[in-house]
């Protein structure tokens, strides 16, 4: 299982794009794990809607964070939990601003010895 780690705080503009290039990804098994760092613009909602297109495209989602008493903690932190909240073996980084091609995660690196 490969995680893409998507941190983000109000990436509304980008999201859509951002997350059907994940959608899009030939590799599977295939799991977002995103980390929304008290986003103010709708990008928690924006994840939520597309639930069930993961689910359609087969790939897992997890999601978590959402508004917090301390405010947003920044992208480090929010990677850190998206990283916590995963569950794959390998890991692949992608900005909530960003999209990547569908190949990207094509096969997974083999093992280190």
């Amino acid at each position: 299982l490969v995680s893409v780690i998507v941190p983000c705080h109000n990436a509304a503009r980008w999201l859509d794009e951002c997350l059907a290039s994940v959608r899009a990804q030939t590799h599977r098994p295939l799991e977002l794990s995103l980390w929304d760092d008290s986003s103010s613009d709708g990008s928690a909602s924006m994840v939520e809607a597309a639930r069930s297109l993961f689910q359609e495209a087969g790939v897992s989602l997890a999601f978590g964070g959402g508004s917090s008493s301390l405010g947003p903690l920044g992208c480090g932190a929010a990677k850190n939990r998206a990283v916590r909240q995963s569950s794959g073996e390998y890991l692949c980084f992608l900005d909530a601003d960003d999209t990547m091609r569908c190949d990207r995660v094509a096969a997974p690196p083999p093992p280190l010895l």
